[in-house]
């Protein structure tokens, strides 16, 4: 998709995609166990500051990563993923782009299951939204399944006044319960690091977990 959909518009995608079968299953609907590990979006791999709220001593600790995105070379923010399904292939969830702008300038993406439940948001500070950005159909397999869209937004030069900003860079996180950190491959602050492999299924950044 090149372009944002509106949520009537996705409510009938919904309905057509259960008619016609979003996710490859058997013909009576069984309960389907769903994972999902959304990795960094940002376009440099040069991590600035591990696991925070907000990078700054004391370092308390949160679901956030720092990543080294400027406005000018490594200004764009992308959606990446893998999911996986205990049974069946195709589409598993939607995540749905939003300005999630408060303190912070901020994009985000609500990600909503096949039932159309919010199971959460992935939220991209400093960052300004994409008037592209797309609605993203997660793709899972019992095997894992990687998607990648966008770009979602794009890294400011500037924040907001009363946003705690120390120069442009990519703030990611997830924002609901039930997700957790891959504190197995991100050190936490003041650590940095870099060579990391975006798009590989064990540099996760943030992952959740449903029943359906």
């Amino acid at each position: 998709m090149s372009a944002r959909l509106g949520l009537p518009f996705l409510a009938a995608v919904l309905l057509l995609s259960v008619a016609t079968g979003a996710l490859t299953a058997p013909s009576a609907r069984a309960t389907t166990n769903w994972g999902l590990w959304v990795n960094p979006g940002v376009s440099s791999n040069y991590l600035t500051c591990g696991w925070h709220s907000t990078c700054f001593s004391p370092f308390t600790w949160g679901n956030a990563l720092d990543w080294n995105n400027d406005p000018y070379t490594h200004k764009n923010v992308y959606w990446r993923s893998w999911a996986t399904a205990d049974t069946g292939s195709g589409t598993m969830a939607y995540a749905y782009p939003y300005d999630a702008t408060g303190t912070c300038y901020g994009a985000g993406a609500k990600v909503y299951d096949l039932g159309w439940t919010e199971r959460g948001r992935v939220v991209w500070l400093h960052t300004q939204l994409g008037a592209g950005a797309p609605t993203v159909y997660v793709q899972g397999s019992w095997i894992g399944s990687f998607t990648s869209a966008g770009p979602m937004g794009t890294t400011v030069e500037t924040d907001k006044s009363g946003c705690p900003f120390d120069g442009p860079h990519l703030h990611q996180y997830s924002s609901a319960s039930g997700w957790f950190a891959n504190t197995g491959v991100y050190p936490n602050a003041p650590s940095q690091g870099t060579g990391y492999s975006l798009g590989a299924q064990t540099n996760w950044q943030n992952r959740t977990s449903w029943t359906w």
